[in-house]
C-alpha cells in the first residue's frame, strides 16, 4: 500500500483550502501515535513480559528513572523497591506528595528533605519525623533562601549557629540580638562591625576582649589610630596597624618597651629600612632585625652589625645562597666546630648551580662526597 498516495492527492487538490492543514494534522497524529507506541512498548510490553515479580519491578524501576514517570513506581509490588523508586524519580509536581507513599519512615524523611531543598520550601521540613533530619532540612532550605525566620524552627543548640551563618552572608546586625550565647553574640556584633566599619556596634559587645577585638579590627582595617584609644591594649592595636600599613612611625606611640621593639623588628624588613633596627633596645632582637633586613635587601654589609658569631654566619650564609655569591661563603667563620656552616654554604650553591668544581672548597669529606654526587 502506498501511504504517500493520499498526500499526493491532497497536494494536487487545488480546489480544497484544507489540503495543507489536513496534511499537517495527519503527520502530527502519526508522530504522537508513534511516540505513544514507543512508550507503550517500553512499559507495558517490555515490563509485562519480564519474568517474575522481581524482574517486572526492576523493569518498571529502570523505565521510571529513564522516562521520569513516577506513576510507574505504583506498578511495582515490592514495597522497599517502590520506596527506592519514589526516591530516585523526580516528580513533575513540587508538593512532595509522592513522599507520603513511601512506607519506610527514614526514606520518607529523606524524600521530604530532598524536595524541600530543591523547591526551597521549608514547610515540607515539618513533615519529617526524625528531629536531626528535620533540622538538616531547615538548614538546607535556609542555605538556599537566607530566610532567618526558619532558624526558630530548629532545636535550641542549632539556632545560634543558624543566625551566625546567615549573618556571615547578609551582615545583618539585627540578627545578632537573636543569638542567646553571649560569646557568639559578641562575635556576631564584632564581625558585622568590622565588615561594615560600623564602630557603634562594638559598644553592643559585652566581653572586654571581644570589645577590644572589635575596635582593633576596625582600626586595623581603616587605619584609624584614634580607635586604639578605645581598647584596653593600645600598644597591641598600634602594632597591628603597623603590620598592615608599614607605618613605622606608629611604633613610637607604643609605651611597652618590648612591644615597641617587636614593632620595629616587624616593620624594618617590610619597609627594608635598617635604621629602624637601631631603635631597638634589646640586643638579640636588634641583631635579628638586622639579619632580616640584610636577607630582604641582600645587603651583606648589615651582617657586620651583629656581635653574635652564629647569627653573623647565618646572615652571610643566607645571603650567599640567595644571591649565589660564592665570595660570601668565605666570610662564614672557619673554625673546628663551625666549619660545617661554611661547607654548607659551598654545598648549597654548588648543588643549586650544578657546579661540581665548587665542591673542592669543602673541607669535610662526607659533605664533599655528597656535593660531587648532587652537583653533577
Amino acid at each position: 500500500m502506498n501511504l504517500l498516495k493520499p498526500f499526493d492527492k491532497i497536494a494536487r487538490d487545488k480546489q480544497s483550502g484544507f489540503a495543507l492543514p489536513i496534511a499537517i494534522l495527519i503527520v502530527a497524529v502519526l508522530i504522537v501515535a508513534g511516540g505513544a507506541g514507543y512508550y507503550f512498548y517500553k512499559t507495558s510490553l517490555v515490563c509485562v513480559r519480564a519474568t517474575g515479580s522481581a524482574g517486572k519491578d526492576a523493569c518498571y524501576f529502570k523505565v521510571a528513572v529513564e522516562t521520569k514517570d513516577i506513576s510507574l513506581c505504583e506498578k511495582m509490588t515490592d514495597s522497599a523497591g517502590k520506596d527506592e523508586c519514589y526516591l530516585n524519580v523526580p516528580p513533575a509536581t513540587k508538593g512532595g506528595n509522592h513522599c507520603e507513599k513511601i512506607t519506610d519512615s527514614s526514606k520518607r524523611d529523606t524524600c521530604y528533605q530532598a524536595v524541600a531543598r530543591r523547591n526551597k520550601d521549608g514547610s515540607l521540613c515539618e513533615k519529617i519525623t526524625d528531629n536531626d533530619q528535620k533540622d538538616w532540612c531547615y538548614l538546607n532550605v535556609i542555605t538556599e533562601t537566607k530566610d532567618s525566620s526558619l532558624c526558630e524552627k530548629l532545636t535550641i543548640d542549632k539556632k545560634d549557629k543558624c543566625y551566625g551563618d546567615i549573618v556571615r552572608e547578609t551582615k545583618d546586625s539585627k540578627l545578632c540580638e537573636k543569638i542567646t550565647d553571649n560569646d557568639q553574640k559578641d562575635w556576631c556584633y564584632s564581625f558585622v562591625a568590622v565588615e561594615t566599619e560600623d564602630v557603634s556596634l562594638c559598644e553592643k559587645t559585652i566581653g572586654i576582649l571581644n570589645k577590644d577585638a572589635c575596635y582593633k579590627g576596625i582600626a586595623t582595617k581603616t587605619r584609624d589610630i584614634s580607635l586604639c584609644v578605645k581598647t584596653s591594649d593600645k600598644d597591641m592595636c598600634y602594632g597591628d596597624i603597623v603590620m598592615r600599613t608599614q607605618d613605622s612611625g606608629l611604633c613610637g606611640k607604643i609605651i611597652d618597651t618590648s612591644e615597641k621593639d617587636n614593632c620595629y623588628k616587624s616593620a624594618a624588613p617590610k619597609t627594608k629600612d635598617a635604621s629602624l633596627c637601631g631603635k631597638i633596645t634589646d640586643g638579640v632582637k636588634k641583631e635579628w632585625c638586622y639579619s632580616l633586613v640584610a636577607v630582604e635587601t641582600e645587603d651583606s654589609s648589615l651582617c657586620e652589625k651583629m656581635v653574635d658569631i652564629e647569627r653573623k654566619d647565618n646572615c652571610y650564609l643566607n645571603i650567599a645562597v640567595e644571591t649565589k655569591d660564592i665570595s660570601l661563603c668565605a666570610k662564614v667563620t672557619d673554625s673546628f666546630d663551625n666549619s660545617w656552616r661554611r661547607d654548607s654554604c659551598y654545598f648549597l650553591i654548588a648543588k643549586d648551580a650544578k657546579d661540581a668544581s665548587l665542591c673542592e672548597k669543602i673541607v669535610g669529606s662526607y659533605m664533599k662526597d655528597q656535593c660531587y654526587t648532587q652537583a653533577r
